[in-house]
């Protein structure tokens, strides 16, 4: 962190240990065991980390339950979720209360691909990481902005990982979905793109004129940094990625170094 020029650093589990699949009351416990080891590094590195949550999605009530308690007794300030929950779209109707619940406690969600469906044709080259976690992380916001949850839900604090995946990239194909498509209208009552406003991305496209275009569609202010650390595809120097953009200003700049997220976080000063 101190060589990247990183003063504080989210901390969350890897998403395949989310562990929908398991029966629900273990889940439950299963992720209470690692709250509370999150929170225990956070308590002890005050300064220089904050945490999120992992939640028994599998069982939404009682999602909505530990989310709660690690926010009000373990400190943390959200939740990362994963893209499906064993093969249901983020608009599954059961969703609901932990969504009611996740905007009650203005929660930080940030959501993170996990096995792409067709990950057999994906083995090779890795694609099942280069293309099937844009995919699913693309199905996820879409099933989302289709799906009525920001209808229901507007204040939700979401945040997708890897740019988006997709989704900023395709925003006028789903434009042009909801004007021609009937089933694109059936739960909403405005353009997706007035959904996507609410939405938060981070910085991960290792590729600068994509994240250029991330921040002119979504702007400076619902772009947040992204490291994906400590895996190899991670942007080992998200700081100086910001740093080279030529397209913002300084101020901006600030704003996807810090400022968003600790605004989103709730940590002073932001």
């Amino acid at each position: 962190m101190d060589t990247a020029g990183v003063d504080i650093q989210v901390l969350s589990m890897m998403i395949p240990l989310a562990r929908y699949d398991i029966d629900p009351a273990l889940g439950t416990a299963y992720s209470r065991i690692q709250n509370n080891a999150i929170a225990k590094v956070v308590k002890t590195h005050p300064d220089r980390f904050v945490g999120l949550a992992t939640v028994p999605l599998q069982d939404p009530r009682a999602a909505a339950d530990e989310l709660e308690r690690a926010m009000r007794e373990l400190g943390m300030k959200g939740a990362e979720i994963g893209t499906d929950v064993n093969g249901k779209n983020l608009d599954w109707p059961e969703l609901w209360p932990f969504y009611a619940k996740a905007q009650e406690l203005g929660a930080f969600i940030l959501v993170h691909p996990g096995a792409p469906p067709g990950a057999g044709q994906m083995q090779d080259y890795c694609l099942y990481n280069l293309i099937g976690y844009p995919f699913v992380t693309s199905l996820a916001t879409a099933s989302l902005l289709f799906g009525g949850v920001l209808e229901d839900f507007p204040k939700l604090k979401l945040c997708f990982a890897h740019a988006g995946g997709f989704v900023p990239y395709q925003r006028g194909r789903l434009e042009h979905g909801y004007r021609v498509k009937e089933e694109c209208r059936w739960k909403i009552s405005k353009p997706p793109s007035e959904y996507l406003k609410l939405l938060y991305f981070d910085t991960v496209t290792h590729y600068l004129p994509a994240l250029e275009y991330l921040i002119q569609t979504a702007s400076a202010d619902k772009v947040v940094l992204g490291s994906d650390y400590p895996f190899d595809v991670c942007d080992a120097d998200p700081v100086k990625t910001v740093e080279l953009l030529e397209s913002i200003s300084y101020a901006e700049k600030k704003k996807i170094w810090g400022e968003n997220a600790a605004r989103l976080l709730g940590l002073s000063g932001g």
